[in-house]
């Protein structure tokens, strides 16, 4: 007796991270708990929103310069936790809080970016508005929804997002 099969996901066809996303999803989540108010409300109100979770869950990262599979975005996304962790044991100065709210954000964009297709092709909003453009309009307006967040900090946020590739014109 032959049953359809409605996939859970693309990685039920394609290459997707080697991490279990319900782990990944809750190492996220304790990340997010952690961090200290606003930035904590900020980051439970984009990335745990239960529709963008899942999206953000299963993005790639990239096409083919890394983490180019199913999960991939929040596999690097957590991978970038760690630096930020040595970066402020390293550097007093460092505001760990606000470098991890910034790490967790800086790639938020990419949901947006890759089609739900096998070889992720690039969706509209990817090719003619970008990733980067895409997360700091995404956060600047879950900021705006939020009461007294601190403009030093948004600013902050903002810019690590937009110069996290390094090129001065963004």
């Amino acid at each position: 007796d032959l049953q359809p099969y409605t996939p859970e996901s693309m990685a039920d066809y394609i290459a997707s991270t080697d991490r279990d996303r319900d782990e990944m999803i809750a190492e996220l989540k304790q990340i997010i708990e952690g961090l200290r108010d606003p930035l904590s409300q900020l980051l439970t109100n984009v990335l745990l929103d239960p529709i963008f979770l899942l999206k953000f869950a299963d993005a790639p990262a990239a096409t083919i310069m890394h983490h180019a599979y199913v999960g991939g975005l929040l596999h690097h996304t957590l991978a970038m936790i760690p630096f930020c962790r040595l970066a402020a044991e390293k550097y007093a100065m460092v505001n760990l809080d606000l470098l991890i709210a910034g790490a967790l954000l800086h790639d938020v964009g990419k949901v947006f970016s890759y089609e739900n297709e096998p070889s992720f092709p690039p969706t509209d909003d990817a090719r003619l508005t970008g990733h980067i453009t895409r997360g700091v309009l995404l956060v600047d307006r879950a900021v705006e929804k939020m009461q007294n967040f601190p403009e030093d900090m948004r600013q902050n946020l903002l810019h690590m997002i937009t110069s996290h590739h390094g090129s001065l014109e963004w």
